[in-house]
């Protein structure tokens, strides 16, 4: 499918979605916080989990230059079943920038303007070699949820630079590029055309493939002090009559602009793959741009949230989890124990892995849905097994 973004925008009317900078916080934020002051008062109660099991690179991380194969995967899936999981989530890209082994797509991408961002040493970013489609007949014999995903904005700028020379790095007040230009910016038209060619190459590909929900991470900006990119400034500059200064755009502006792209993408997918669970990958931070009723807005019910990424506390951890309701929520569990290339993330290691999974079991919300624990192919077998050990008692338990 050639995909248009302007021409898509104007069919669904999304270009008349409101992005003015008028209004307050009080329609991004809570009428009242539901966040326990003390996490050791909450009254535990039992959970259902409805979506427990592993996101897996299919190059990112892995070992090998080809990235995984589907012996792999299909072990994988089995010692997943064998513990209770019942969901498996493929992440189809890397990044070089965070993993020097590997960049670009995981599968054999059509667009002939997305060749040149591909993984040409992946396996399955070759037509000949693909695997992923098997993984995914098998996992759903299994009775999982299969679930794709991609980390949208992050891209290889000087592959980026061919065949999309409007695509923006968002960057600071200062001039500085945000992750050494490798966050690319929404408001620059082919920063969110790139967005939709390749979600909707993946999505196509896969059109034959039992395909549950597919998560992504971004199309937001990087933090609450970017963008400053020449595109953000026009936009600033039309939505509100006034120049971007040496502040940040406000919060309000953020997610009403935002709210725009998250519907564009979102109607698109859906319009590739009517009926597919979209998911987000978020907190749901105001300095993304990102809130609950933003997301639902856009036809987003579920989010797969950071919750163990750094040391954060009990208190911490509860404290988000009341705040992305009411979206279902089934947090993105950090469980490596290898370092990653220019990434802050601390090592795991199985006591904290327990501690994160008690926390979970103990949470009273009932928009808590599962668990989704990443990346299995960073994580070696003591903090594997760890896992296992939490879902087999979570099985045993009725927790799921």
């Amino acid at each position: 499918m050639k995909v248009n973004r302007r021409d898509f925008l104007k069919r669904t009317g999304q270009g008349a979605i409101a992005t003015t900078a008028a209004g307050s916080l009080a329609g991004l934020l809570p009428s009242s916080s539901s966040a326990s002051e003390n996490p050791k008062k909450r009254v535990s109660c039992p959970v259902k989990f409805k979506r427990v099991g592993w996101q897996v690179g299919i190059n990112y991380q892995t070992s090998s230059p080809q990235g995984i194969d589907f012996a792999y995967l299909r072990q994988l899936i089995d010692r997943s079943a064998d513990a209770g999981m019942n969901f498996i989530s493929l992440m189809m890209i890397s990044y070089a920038y965070f993993c020097p082994e590997h960049d670009g797509y995981a599968w054999p991408v059509k667009n002939p303007k997305l060749e040149t961002l591909k993984d040409t040493r992946c396996l399955n970013a070759n037509l000949h070699t693909e695997f992923v489609s098997k993984a995914l007949n098998y996992a759903k014999s299994k009775g999982f949820h299969c679930q794709l995903m991609m980390n949208s904005m992050i891209w290889n700028p000087k592959k980026v630079v061919v065949n999309y020379p409007q695509a923006t790095s968002q960057c600071y007040s200062d001039g500085r590029k945000v992750i050494n230009g490798w966050m690319f910016c929404p408001d620059s038209p082919d920063g969110g055309q790139l967005a939709l060619d390749e979600v909707v190459d993946l999505l196509e590909f896969y059109n034959n493939s039992p395909v549950d929900s597919f998560v992504f991470e971004r199309i937001s900006y990087h933090d609450d002090r970017a963008c400053f990119c020449p595109y953000t400034k026009e936009k600033f500059k039309k939505d509100t009559g006034v120049d971007l200064g040496a502040g940040p755009p406000g919060f309000v502006w953020k997610c009403n602009t935002i709210r725009k792209y998250l519907k564009e993408y979102v109607d698109m997918i859906r319009k590739v793959r009517p009926g597919i669970e979209v998911w987000a990958h978020t907190q749901c931070r105001l300095g993304w741009g990102h809130a609950p009723h933003v997301l639902l807005d856009a036809g987003i019910e579920t989010v797969s949230n950071h919750m163990f990424h750094s040391f954060a506390s009990q208190k911490t951890q509860y404290q988000q989890l009341d705040w992305l309701a009411p979206l279902s929520c089934v947090p993105h569990i950090c469980v490596r124990d290898i370092p990653t290339h220019n990434y802050s993330t601390p090592i795991k290691t199985p006591e904290m892995i327990r501690k994160c999974a008690n926390w979970l079991e103990d949470y009273a919300g009932e928009h808590l849905a599962g668990a989704m624990f990443f990346n299995e192919v960073r994580t070696t077998e003591q903090n594997k097994a760890a896992v296992y050990k939490i879902v087999k008692r979570w099985k045993k338990n009725g927790t799921m």
